[in-house]
């Protein structure tokens, strides 16, 4: 096979491009029972695979709290390296791209009941990222995240109300 034959019969393909594109809609019409169903089963694994994923990565989060002691001042700069310990903790989460986003969110808390307190929180693949002391003068400390169900002393029970009448606005 000469080049001459391969480029003449590339030609000649592309010329008849015109004439397959118009004959698609017919012929998958004509087949629609056989690549229908495949579309369908395909689409389901995918959505079931990424829900099986996500699910796996929210069941093994970590948590840690940042507790500041009295000298915690933080400069712009210390800053701006938190914000980027976060960026490399969700990269490292991610390393394959498998899992999607929402299953490896990095998430940040402020709560103040006991002083400041910050919580950083991530899946467990990123936790030697998350645990590296990141700010000066902070304490960083393990936080066991409760599975759903459990009541522990420090998540206490859901509070139940009777039922009540609603309040008429007046």
């Amino acid at each position: 096979m000469s080049t001459t034959t391969i480029i003449d019969s590339a030609i000649d393909f592309i010329g008849a491009l015109p004439d397959i594109a118009a004959q698609a809609p017919a012929f998958l019409l004509e087949r629609i029972w056989v690549w229908l169903p495949a579309v369908v089963l395909g689409t389901a694994a995918v959505v079931g695979v990424r829900t099986l994923l996500v699910r796996r990565a929210l069941r093994s989060r970590v948590g840690y709290d940042l507790l500041p002691t009295t000298a915690f001042d933080p400069s712009p700069e210390e800053l701006l390296r938190f914000a980027q310990h976060m960026a490399h903790a969700q990269r490292s989460a991610s390393r394959w791209r498998l899992t999607p986003r929402r299953g490896l969110a990095m998430r940040v808390r402020l709560t103040s009941v006991d002083g400041l307190t910050m919580r950083v929180e991530g899946p467990a693949v990123s936790a030697a990222v998350l645990r590296h002391q990141v700010y000066a003068g902070c304490e960083v400390r393990s936080v066991e995240t409760p599975h759903r169900g459990d009541t522990t002393p420090e998540t206490p029970a859901p509070i139940r109300f009777p039922n009540t009448p609603p309040v008429k606005s007046i």
